[in-house]
């Protein structure tokens, strides 16, 4: 515990002090990187001594015995996509419940440095629009939940192709269950993901503006965006559907590399000057945000036609394709 006069406390002192007016000096401390990579190596040698003892497809923790009969809750393939995606969705929604409350928690902290630091509030106006450096925050961090959203939402078409790969999915489409219902399950699935992750860093957001303090009316900042990213999340759910349909080999690794890319083009874009159409190749990049005091709804329009036509054209498709079991 730090007595009052002893020099740390003096030094934080002088630190807050010069803090305030502008003119505090940053010195290089190398020792978080280093624990990080100490930690990230002795995680790397435990899970290859882990890795070298385990027995392929087991686990160290045994597994429990099944029922004998299915719960009437798996009693439809949309409840069986869920058992098979929920703890994933779960783990985004986390994610995505603490990217929310830092939005709002950290936008009077950015506030106050963009006041006093031209270079912080140039690049805040750059990333997130015309909006006060409140509200760039808040769209920063809720374009990153897009991405977040976008992530569960791949991840779970991504799981229909290796349901595929595996040979289950053929076992159950050998009921009278139709292969565009079954795909159709992972849509809506999908969808439930994405609106499930936006809606924790909703809550997020609002558990962040009440722990500061903060006005509530920052609310509607975080609806508007996180509205416009489930509208953005959707185009990345849907191409990937379309893109499991056309080419099923290429779904995992196409399906990826378009949120990556879209996550590059949508937030670093403007950072790093890219020209206005090819940033507005991103959906999370024409999302709607709050600029001052209107709404601009951007690419709204085209997010939900791209939707539309996205899953009704792999809709379609799904009724002539055969399934393809191959990696």
């Amino acid at each position: 515990m730090l007595i009052p006069n002893s020099p740390p406390a003096r030094e934080r002192h002088v630190a807050h002090a010069n803090c305030r007016h502008g003119s505090t000096k940053f010195t290089d401390n190398a020792s978080p990187l280093i624990l990080a990579i100490a930690v990230a190596a002795a995680l790397i040698a435990g899970a290859v001594l882990a890795q070298g003892s385990r027995d392929l497809g087991e686990s160290f923790v045994a597994e429990r015995a099944g029922r004998d009969e299915a719960s009437p809750a798996l009693a439809t393939p949309v409840a069986l996509i869920w058992r098979l995606s929920g703890a994933a969705v779960v783990g985004w929604a986390a994610a995505g419940l603490l990217l929310g409350a830092l939005s709002t928690s950290l936008a009077s902290i950015v506030a106050d440095i963009g006041s006093t630091n031209p270079t912080v509030q140039a690049m805040l106006e750059q990333i997130a629009g015309a909006g006060n450096v409140e509200q760039g925050t808040v769209t920063i961090f809720f374009t990153m939940l897009g991405v977040l959203a976008a992530c569960a939402a791949v991840q779970t078409v991504c799981r229909a192709r290796q349901e595929e790969t595996q040979g289950t999915a053929e076992v159950l489409l050998a009921t009278p269950i139709h292969r565009v219902r079954w795909l159709g399950g992972y849509l809506v699935i999908g969808f439930v993901a994405l609106v499930t992750v936006v809606f924790a860093g909703v809550v997020g957001a609002a558990l962040g503006i009440v722990g500061q303090g903060g006005d509530l009316a920052l609310m509607r900042d975080v609806g508007v965006v996180g509205g416009g990213q489930v509208a953005a999340a959707s185009v990345f759910l849907v191409v990937t559907a379309l893109v499991f349909v056309v080419l099923p080999r290429a779904t995992i690794a196409l399906g990826w590399t378009l949120v990556l890319v879209g996550m590059v083009l949508g937030l670093f874009g403007p950072l790093f000057g890219f020209p206005a159409w090819l940033t507005d190749l991103s959906p999370v990049g024409i999302a709607p945000l709050i600029e001052g005091d209107t709404v601009d709804m951007r690419g709204l329009w085209w997010l939900l036609g791209t939707t539309a036509v996205g899953a009704i054209g792999s809709l379609g498709l799904m009724r002539r394709r055969e399934l393809v079991t191959g990696g």
